[in-house]
């Protein structure tokens, strides 16, 4: 079925290529066949998974979320395909607050990341969804240790990233004939009466609500949309599946071009979201700007990102926006498109595309 369903997509027959696509030769064939490969999981993730679950959820009178982080897909459509994308945060950040205290032995390999914090906001910003939630203090610090004041400033970092749908990480289910302190799930901050300061939780619940409850009552109104050159990621000729997890951002999302910009905007003071090759597909301009769907944020300007790889219908459809009036800017034009099929014919059209974005 797989195969059926990759030659339908991508054009022809991967079972010609399963020696190369068995290999981790750095070579572009190996990078092109194994593109398409995460392509169509990719295509498959969203359509037979996240697309019928919020079917199915829906025909239950009821909503679907999902964290869609560490799929082997595109994250941005994976997000967009639920009713409320959930990321979460994982370890403690550094603040240069006086006097909090962060304890080394809570330090992961990365701090909770405001931009991969923004993949799920972003979707449901341009997508036009209310809610987006987090699986907020996961490992903040071990059991029994973590205090309110290290919780206030993580979860307004989380708040600044477009998220305001809190769930806590968490609050163990335990028998009351459990001896104490009760059970205990292995990556909890332990928000249980056992805990002595659960009686002063209220102070800390209070706060969130006031703040999420303004944030959810509000509308998105980000200047940019940012594209994210998924098929940067897609294009290697090493494993599989390329699954984008959140505890490994620094091997696909930090140092990229993209994630540059991105943090580089922000130190500036520019909002943004980011949008996918679907996204930009669905993408109209008028007057008053840049509309991935009519229910969802309006923006004034396009990001391209430096890129590698950008498929022949995005560029296009790029090209499209521009000529319609709106305001895209490049950081590079691309240099080449990803996949294998047809790569000659798709180069020139390809390169008629660019002398005219030229």
């Amino acid at each position: 079925v797989f195969f059926d369903e990759f030659r339908k997509r991508r054009g022809y027959d991967l079972k010609k290529y399963l020696r190369e696509f068995d290999t981790n030769d750095s070579t572009d064939l190996v990078a092109r066949i194994k593109s398409d490969y995460r392509e169509t999981m990719a295509d498959l993730m969203l359509e037979n998974f996240s697309q019928k679950f919020t079917a199915w959820a829906h025909s239950k009178n009821a909503l679907s979320t999902n964290q869609a982080h560490g799929s082997p897909g595109n994250l941005l459509d994976l997000y967009a395909a639920v009713d409320i994308a959930e990321t979460e945060t994982f370890g403690s950040s550094f603040f240069p607050i006086p006097g909090l205290r962060r304890d080394s032995a809570d330090v992961q390999n990365v701090d909770p990341d405001p931009i991969m914090m923004k993949f799920p906001s972003s979707a449901a910003n341009a997508i036009g969804h209310k809610l987006v939630s987090c699986e907020t203090f996961t490992w903040l610090t071990e059991h029994f240790k973590t205090s309110w004041a290290q919780c206030k400033p993580e979860v307004e970092k989380i708040f600044l990233s477009g998220i305001n749908h809190v769930f806590y990480h968490g609050t163990t289910y335990s028998p009351a004939e459990a001896q104490w302190p009760g059970w205990l799930f292995y990556a909890s901050v332990n928000m249980v009466p056992n805990n002595s300061l659960w009686p002063h939780l209220k102070g800390l619940n209070n706060y969130i609500t006031r703040c999420q409850s303004v944030l959810q009552q509000g509308k998105p109104d980000n200047e940019l949309m940012i594209y994210w050159p998924v098929y940067d990621n897609w294009h290697n000729s090493k494993g599989k599946d390329k699954p984008f997890r959140i505890h490994n951002i620094e091997d696909w999302l930090h140092g990229t071009s993209f994630y540059k910009n991105a943090e580089s905007l922000q130190q500036k003071g520019f909002s943004f979201d980011f949008v996918s090759d679907k996204m930009i597909s669905q993408t109209y301009v008028d007057n008053d700007g840049l509309h991935v769907t009519d229910t969802g944020a309006v923006y004034k300007t396009l990001i391209i990102p430096a890129a590698n790889y950008i498929s022949l219908s995005t560029l296009d459809k790029i090209n499209s926006l521009a000529q319609n009036g709106a305001t895209v800017i490049f950081q590079a034009l691309p240099k080449d498109i990803p996949g294998l099929n047809n790569l000659q014919e798709r180069r020139n059209s390809f390169n008629e595309i660019l002398k005219n974005i030229r």
